[in-house]
């Protein structure tokens, strides 16, 4: 738990090293903690003298950060109030995934593997607060923090929303314009875990190819920036768009691209990271893949094996079907070798322990019962608690329940 520090002196337990940047609500520096000896990172927070009180904003990233501590989500340590000022103590970060991207060289790209990581981890991130109901609502390369060690961290969390079931409507003035996703700019009120899932795509695609997505310099020219790509929506493809807010039935009319060979992607996705993002850049957000099952994607199966160790083969972490039938036929593979005895394959014999046929089937019953226990798992994952429960709002107006937040804003 982060602790709280409201003597003036507590400030002087770390010694300032340099300033990181300034950001709307605040400046960041590097520090050196002088008891634990640790550099962190230190967000002083501006207070307006003529508002009373802490800004809403950093009163929920405090509230959240609190209570979600994950290897994705950046560390808040602690907060001190001193002599006016307030502070939030976090673990350092090298730098975040922008600047990380723009450093490589011009023609140089993230390797696949590394694209992969940086991906699952910021997906595991947002299924870890999906599952705690809460919404980030500001997923952006500037939010997403990178450490000397390649680890991924999700940041920033003043525009963050715990919700009750069923979700209320919700303010649209959330998400940065080009991460921000289609039923937003349409004025969509009650949104749910999808705007997060559809910055995730963005975000991903911005680190394939190194360039912004859908870069629009207003909201009209980001739905047109989407509709060049993914094609202009109707009603057809996306039921009920008539009836949002801010939707207009006049306008340009695009096809949808090849995602494969967009300009944006620069071909660095193979077919089933286009497959993946097809998935992720979804109109209908209630269609939308959840960031649960984006974890199960065949595209991660690359780097599957290093997120087993680091999440436990369980699921979404076990894997795609198509993982979990090859993981199976290489076991399968190693117990008949294991079982032959040296030299017996150069010998004919007709005595064995076992009916031959009857092994056959027992080990074809086995890969069935496998396969079965793996769609059980994702059909019951709809209903454990660990679920992506902020996916699909209208699915869940159904079930009355009290808000945990009062806070509508």
């Amino acid at each position: 738990m982060a602790y709280v520090y409201t003597s003036d002196d507590s400030i002087k337990r770390y010694k300032r090293l340099e300033k990181l940047g300034e950001g709307t609500y605040g400046l960041v520096y590097k520090a050196q903690d002088l008891v634990t000896k640790k550099v962190v990172a230190i967000k002083k927070i501006k207070l307006d003298s003529n508002e009373e009180g802490i800004p809403a904003t950093t009163m929920r990233e405090i509230s959240l950060l609190s209570h979600l501590k994950h290897p994705n989500i950046v560390d808040m340590s602690g907060c001190i109030y001193s002599m006016g000022e307030l502070y939030l103590v976090f673990e350092f970060m090298a730098c975040d995934l922008k600047g990380y991207v723009d450093s490589l060289p011009h023609n140089e790209f993230l390797k696949t593997r590394l694209l992969k990581k940086f991906s699952y981890y910021l997906t595991e991130g947002i299924r870890y607060c999906h599952s705690r109901r809460i919404l980030h609502r500001d997923l952006k390369p500037q939010n997403i923090l990178v450490s000397n060690d390649l680890e991924i961290k999700i940041a920033d969390f003043g525009l963050g929303r715990e919700h009750g079931l069923p979700i209320d409507e919700l303010t649209h003035e959330v998400v940065t314009l080009w991460y921000r996703p289609p039923e937003i700019l349409l004025g969509k009120k009650k949104y749910s875990g999808a705007c997060d899932v559809w910055g995730l795509g963005c975000i991903i695609a911005e680190m394939a190819g190194k360039v912004p997505l859908f870069p629009g310099d207003s909201e009209i020219d980001q739905l047109f920036q989407i509709y060049r790509i993914l094609g202009t929506p109707n009603n057809d493809i996306w039921p009920g768009i008539v009836d949002l807010p801010d939707y207009k039935a006049v306008g340009p009319r695009w096809k949808k691209k090849d995602l494969a060979s967009s300009d944006e992607l620069k071909g660095q996705m193979d077919a089933e990271g286009v497959d993946l993002m097809e998935k992720i850049l979804t109109f209908p957000p209630n269609k939308r893949i959840t960031a649960k099952r984006m974890l199960c994607h065949p595209w991660f199966d690359e780097v599957r094996d290093e997120m087993i160790v680091e999440f436990g083969n369980v699921y979404p972490h076990c894997g795609s079907k198509e993982y979990q039938l090859r993981k199976f036929k290489q076991r399968q593979e190693a117990e008949n070798a294991e079982n032959v005895a040296p030299g017996a394959e150069d010998t004919e014999s007709t005595d064995t322990d076992y009916d031959e046929d009857d092994d056959f089937v027992k080990k074809k019953r086995q890969s069935k019962r496998i396969m079965m226990k793996s769609r059980k798992a994702e059909e019951d994952s709809d209903n454990d608690d660990d679920d992506d429960i902020t996916s699909n709002a209208e699915e869940w107006h159904a079930h009355s329940r009290k808000p945990m937040d009062e806070d509508r804003r």
